[in-house]
């Protein structure tokens, strides 16, 4: 599972160019496998985001 870390300051959600957010989205690979997430994403002040991997067996 990842989940990206953010702060908001405002009361509105993400826009993606060219998508609609509707929550997050699966991605299945198989174990060691290299996988490039992409966050695009506009906003004023520019957007901070940082991406964690929670270990649910740890």
């Amino acid at each position: 599972r990842i989940c990206p870390l953010t702060d908001p300051k405002v009361n509105v959600a993400p826009k993606i160019p060219g998508k609609r957010f509707g929550g997050g989205e699966l991605v299945r690979t198989s174990e060691r496998d290299i996988v490039i997430l992409l966050c695009t994403v506009m906003g004023y002040p520019v957007p901070d985001f940082r991406w964690y991997h929670v270990d649910e067996d740890a």
